[in-house]
């Protein structure tokens, strides 16, 4: 459990970038929040445009890690997670603290928020070639023309499953 709890905090502050917050997807509103001309965020649940070009790039990512191609998977990540980590420390942790993602996985998105304008957060249920699963919440933002991911974390080890 204590190594469980270590490499979640050491994917957190990777993910982040070594920004220090706790956590990155509650903190989400920090993006960019407005509409031109209006003083609201654009809030609300995602639309289905929006959850299919999400789906695209975990969908990628999952492919590019199945296929030990970590330069690939990390193109499928935003300007500032790659600014905070390297090729070779992205796989280390992946293999890591995320193996199932590795393996074949396969996805699927549940809830989808848009917290931000060009600011989403869905949960996504994994499922590794073998029957593992696992819940993560993932932070997208939108970044020349595409979906990418910010942030993901795995909200508690009761919510991994194994076959």
């Amino acid at each position: 459990m204590r190594r469980a709890l270590g490499v979640a905090v050491g994917l957190g502050a990777l993910v982040l970038g070594c920004t220090g917050d706790p956590d990155p997807i509650a903190s989400s509103g920090s993006g960019p929040s407005e509409p031109s001309g209006s003083s609201e965020p654009a809030v609300g649940p995602c639309d289905a445009e929006v959850v299919a070009a999400i789906d695209a790039t975990i969908a990628g990512q999952l492919a590019a890690f199945a296929a030990d191609d970590f330069e690939a998977a990390i193109g499928f990540a935003s300007r500032s997670f790659r600014a905070g980590v390297d090729v070779a420390s992205f796989r280390a942790l992946i293999l890591e603290a995320y193996p199932n993602l590795t393996d074949a996985a396969v996805h699927r998105s549940g809830a989808c928020t848009i917290t931000a304008e060009g600011v989403a957060e869905i949960r996504i249920e994994v499922t590794g070639e073998g029957g593992a699963r696992d819940d993560h919440r993932y932070l997208m933002v939108a970044e020349d023309g595409r979906w990418l991911v910010a942030a993901a974390v795995t909200p508690d080890d009761g919510d991994r499953t194994r076959a």
